[in-house]
């Protein structure tokens, strides 16, 4: 744009001065953001890879990502590389670096690295990058107890010697003088993510500080920042932020700094969303902790970066990415707001699936680069703001059964559903990003905005989906073809156990078609729910070498009918599998006497998930089920989901024992069920809600 485009009335010195400098206002942003008015008309960009593998480096679990861009366009991406999913694991600290822009990246780098006959935590790495420079400051932490401080001149290549930063800084929240007042912490840890540094020069570092019973505890805690006025030759304490009266034991905050120059702490806490406090200066002054109700998380680490500042493109954008869920660590969501965070204009679903910790930054150039914790591995993804901005992509896709291959991710429009062979119809669920005004339809039929659609299957043949985005005018924005197979071997109960009938030899039949037959011990026939029970005080049930009990990685539901005579601490109703902390098999059993526990484990860990309140009472008859669907698992009471857990892994529960028990564990004689147990069935599949349901309903109103 040329100024001589523009003719200014002479109309006397001052005003035609005055009306000059007004157009320069008004041209600025447009001079300014013409770059970023590029970008925004310009090919969404979405691209994904896996940046730390499981088994990389010999490392199995890489957890706490945290990534930085330095002022001359160098990423550095960083995270811990542990020994076990434990958080006080042996752990190194590891980078990788991009000097690309992140479109290939070098290979694993030890920082901080455990001798040989070391065994310690070093954790939650975390980075600040300097905007005109190649400079990064490092700091991270070793045990949860101390803090140490490294520095690069040339993005990542060379490092200094680490300064130990515990006696000179974090000691001095512990001492006289500190505001509001000193705490005396056992517990230190950086971030985690990354800190900034401020347009005055300012390095901020948000830090967390936990005074629990021992000094492994994690809370109760407090949040704060340390910082340094000096590019990292001194670091100093800032004002420690307590419980509000809304947020309690906050924690793992992450900061960014708003367009009056002022800071925004965004901070974890228990409300099942994020919590917010501003500080004129990032150090002092904090604004009473309040939480952000359009901001859902699970209680997790988020990422939070400053897009542009208003004086360089005429925008005030910040970004915010978190597992945008409030009770699971999965659907990773990335937000822009342009009003510092008092709303948040753009959100588009990164990962609708499991997902953990992230962390988001800005290059030089625009690009947004973000990681996030998916299984044991992070993942990272390199995009711009047209992709955030438009609405003319599905942000997910999913279907109530099936496998779908590959799964959902934005950039991918072919896909292939393989579902069970006796399916009839199918439901799809597509869902576009909030702030879109566009519309979808399958094979021609438009669905309501955050609709589904019941879909036939044709027999013996392949169906053809097709589902457009279209604009309010029909135009077509994008399209996706699923094609659905029926190539699943049919579902079927294994296992089907309603105890009308012992044998004098303890026989129990299978009334299924696996005839998987059992053998009772010390249990005595009593009326049940539908026809007979077997009431059980220290006996049990044992099916051995099921035939169709290896579910291995797959699904599978078990259910059936309880009545408690008493509830103990733990009481066992169904066990298959091997016994031990990491052994391969699953479980359901009570657990604080009146809530219910459902457990999967395949030798390197276990997932272990529970009610949060009472489902069970003495007396009385309760339908139970436990669904294990691929990485998610639920309980169902009465024929109502009552709990759901996304895990972090998807364990081969096949035992050595292939073999169920019901109604004690399969070792020791405590923890048995006291009371009777009914209609027990077991399948290779996942049931539908509305199958659970029905399970409940076809025998609610018989029995006592």
């Amino acid at each position: 744009m040329r100024l001589s485009r523009y003719r200014v009335k002479a109309i006397g010195g001052a005003i035609a001065a005055a009306v000059l400098v007004l157009l320069l206002i008004v041209m600025l942003p447009a001079m300014n953001g013409g770059k970023e008015a590029d970008q925004m008309n310009e090919k969404p960009l979405f691209e994904e890879r896996q940046l730390f593998e499981p088994g990389e480096g010999g490392y199995p679990v890489f957890r706490i990502p945290g990534i930085v861009a330095t002022g001359k366009g160098t990423l550095v991406a960083y995270a811990e590389a542990r020994s076990t999913t434990s958080d006080w694991a042996k752990m190194d600290l590891v980078m990788k670096r991009s000097e690309d822009g992140g479109q290939t990246w070098g290979a694993l780098q030890v920082l901080v690295r455990n001798a040989p006959s070391e065994s310690t935590t070093y954790n939650n790495p975390y980075m600040i990058a300097e905007k005109g420079r190649n400079v990064v400051h490092f700091l991270y932490c070793k045990n949860y107890h101390e803090v140490f401080y490294m520095k690069s001149e040339n993005g990542g290549k060379d490092w200094t010697e680490p300064v130990n930063l515990t006696d000179s800084t974090i000691a001095k929240f512990r001492a006289e003088g500190q505001q509001p007042r000193p705490y005396q912490w056992k517990v230190v840890a950086a971030g985690p993510g990354h800190g900034i540094e401020l347009r005055n020069g300012r390095l901020l570092a948000p830090v967390w500080l936990a005074n629990g019973p021992t000094d492994r505890n994690h809370g109760p805690s407090v949040v704060t920042t340390i910082y340094s006025d000096d590019k990292g030759a001194t670091w100093k304490t800032g004002e420690i932020l307590y419980d509000s009266a809304q947020v309690k034991s906050p924690g793992e905050p992450t900061a960014v700094e708003l367009q009056d120059g002022s800071v925004m702490m965004n901070i974890r806490s228990g409300l099942k969303m994020r919590s917010v406090s501003v500080s004129p200066d990032g150090i002092s002054r904090w604004t009473p902790m309040k939480p952000d109700e359009v901001l859902v998380d699970p209680s997790n680490f988020a990422g939070i970066a400053r897009y542009s500042f208003r004086e360089e493109n005429g925008h005030n954008r910040i970004l915010f990415t978190n597992a945008n869920d409030a009770a699971h660590r999965r659907n990773i969501t990335l937000r822009m707001s342009e009003d510092d965070g008092k709303t948040w204009t753009y959100s588009r679903v990164v990962q609708p699936g499991q997902g953990a910790y992230s962390d988001v930054n800005v290059a030089p150039d625009k690009t947004i680069h973000l990681l996030y914790e998916q299984g044991v591995g992070i993942k990272a993804v390199r995009l711009n703001a047209a992709w955030l901005m438009s609405g003319e992509e599905l942000e997910n896709l999913s279907f109530d059964t099936g496998e779908l291959t590959p799964s959902f991710r934005s950039g991918v429009h072919e896909f292939t559903l393989d579902v069970r062979e006796e399916l009839t119809s199918i439901t799809v669920t597509p869902k576009l990003p909030a702030h879109s005004g566009a519309l979808v339809k399958i094979n021609g039929q438009m669905l309501s905005a955050g609709g589904d659609l019941k879909v036939s299957l044709q027999s013996g043949a392949e169906t053809k989906l097709r589902l457009t985005v279209e604009s309010p005018k029909g135009e077509v924005r994008s399209e996706y073809n699923v094609t659905v197979r029926k190539s699943l071997p049919k579902g079927t109960m294994v296992g089907y156990w309603n105890f009308d009938q012992v044998g004098e030899d303890g026989k129990v039949t299978d009334q299924g078609e696996m005839h998987n037959d059992g053998t009772a011990k010390g249990v005595t026939a009593v009326p049940g729910k539908a026809g007979g029970a077997l009431q059980f005080g220290g006996g049990y049930v044992d099916i051995a070498d099921g035939k169709g009990f290896a579910f291995g990685t797959g699904d599978f539901t078990a259910a059936l009918w309880a009545k408690a005579d008493r509830l103990d601490e733990f009481m066992t109703l169904l066990w298959y599998g091997d016994v031990g902390a990491t052994a391969n098999g699953w479980y359901v059993r009570t657990q604080e006497h009146d809530k219910l526990f459902f457990r999967t484990g395949g030798g390197t860990g276990e997932t272990l998930m529970g009610t949060s309140k009472a489902v069970l009472t003495p007396g009385k008859w309760t339908h139970i089920a436990a669904e294990k669907k691929g990485n998610v698992m639920k309980l169902y009471i009465d024929g109502q989901e009552v709990q759901t857990k996304v895990t972090t892994l998807n364990f081969d529960v096949n035992g050595k024992s292939n073999a169920l028990r019901i109604g004690k564990p399969k070792t020791g004689e405590t923890r048995y069920w006291a009371g009777a147990i009914d209609e027990v069935r077991l399948y290779n599949y996942a049931l539908s809600d509305a199958e659970i349901k029905q399970l409940y309903e076809s025998a609610k109103g018989t029995g006592q």
